[in-house]
């Protein structure tokens, strides 16, 4: 009997085993599971240093160019008090092109596919603009007295060239890096200002130029004042802001194309902005 109990005993073992076996799935041995693996991205790490050539469109606006000369030559007169003559506009806003060159070193700081980075530029713009007011006649009144006012200028300003210290914030894309950027400029210019404002103060008829008859007329008064202002290699301060993408051609080579906008802080009133579009290349380090 007792054989009987142990025969069956391995029996019903051997057959809870084969269940069991039926519900496992099959393992395939030295097989693991499938870890994607993380992306890779170029690099664009690293000091670099390059150059490039621009073609630059320069504005400028000399309206208000006359405006403290003038001021300062009425100041005493009534006539600036009631009829601001220093602020009529005689001056123009002129727009000039050119071609430069340029240079620039700088440092990319990459983490997978985001750059930020900071770099110095030299460009030489060599832009420069010119204006002369067509003469302004107006006829007005101010404290009792009437004015016959005659308003002319001439302004000018040599932009020779400016460094760029600026931040860019760019993303790998392959073998490309669009990228934008913003900083601070500081450039040299030479500039000169000039206005004259001439008139007679209570006219008399009939007219002869430039005169006044003395005691018969004691009223009548002739001024003209003229100024002006030069200055060479002065130093002026802006900000630009700009956006362009770089292409790896090499592992340590790119080429690159921009846009790029600067503005001038003014200088005697005179504004200036410089637009450049540029090509050029660079190598990595």
């Amino acid at each position: 009997m007792r054989r009987w109990l142990v025969v069956l005993a391995l029996l019903g073992g051997l057959v809870g085993q084969a269940r069991a076996d039926d519900f496992e799935l099959p393992t395939l041995r030295g097989s693991e599971p499938f870890v994607p693996a993380p992306p890779s991205y170029r690099n664009w790490g690293g000091f670099y240093v390059g150059g490039n050539l621009n073609k630059n469109s320069g504005f400028f606006d000399f309206s208000k160019a006359t405006q403290s000369l003038i001021s300062y030559s009425l100041r005493q007169l009534t006539l600036e008090a009631e009829q601001h003559v220093s602020t009529w506009e005689t001056l123009g806003k002129p727009t000039t092109n050119s071609i430069g060159l340029g240079a620039f070193v700088g440092y990319n700081s990459q983490w997978d596919d985001l750059i930020l980075g900071l770099e110095v530029g030299y460009n030489r713009a060599r832009i420069a603009a010119y204006t002369q007011g067509t003469p302004l006649g107006l006829v007005t009144s101010a404290g009792g007295n009437s004015y016959d006012v005659h308003l002319t200028g001439t302004g000018s300003m040599h932009i020779y060239d400016y460094v760029e210290a600026r931040a860019r914030a760019g993303w790998v894309f392959g073998g490309f890096l669009p990228y934008v950027s913003a900083g601070a400029v500081v450039g040299r210019a030479d500039f000169s200002r000039t206005a004259d404002v001439a008139g007679i103060q209570n006219e008399f008829f009939p007219f002869v130029p430039n005169q006044c008859p003395g005691a018969a007329h004691p009223t009548c008064a002739i001024f003209d004042f003229a100024s002006g202002e030069t200055k060479k290699n002065a130093i002026t301060y802006g900000w630009s802001v700009g956006a362009g993408l770089d292409v790896m051609v090499m592992p340590n080579a790119f080429l690159r194309a921009e846009i790029d906008y600067v503005r001038f802080a003014p200088m005697s009133d005179i504004k200036a902005a410089i637009a450049s579009g540029r090509i050029g290349g660079g190598l990595k380090f």
